[in-house]
């Protein structure tokens, strides 16, 4: 079970080496982390996909970012980023 694991992180790093410049893959991967229940790393996830690609006000990130953030039991970290999507929806809405 342990070398099953090492491989498919190893395999993981791989992927996200060679795709480093593509933020879809960076959330199909979070997305991944989502679904085997490995919330902890979604979260690292997402937080390193708005960091690099500098889409920390992307609505659609967010809100996967706060899902994570609720199924890790991240509770605060949840709302403070539920909030964030309301303020930048609210924000792009006065901005047009």
């Amino acid at each position: 079970m342990e070398r099953a694991h090492f491989q498919s992180l190893l395999r993981n790093m791989q992927v996200r080496e060679a795709t480093a410049e593509v933020p879809d893959v960076w959330l199909n991967l979070a997305h991944v982390y989502v679904e085997q229940r490995q919330f902890i790393s979604a979260v690292q996830m997402y937080e390193n996909c708005a960091r690099k690609f500098k889409s920390r006000r992307d609505p659609e990130l967010l809100l996967y970012l706060a899902r994570a953030y609720f199924k890790c039991g991240k509770l605060q970290e949840c709302k403070k980023t539920l909030l964030r999507v309301g303020f930048v929806l609210w924000w792009q809405e006065v901005a047009s």
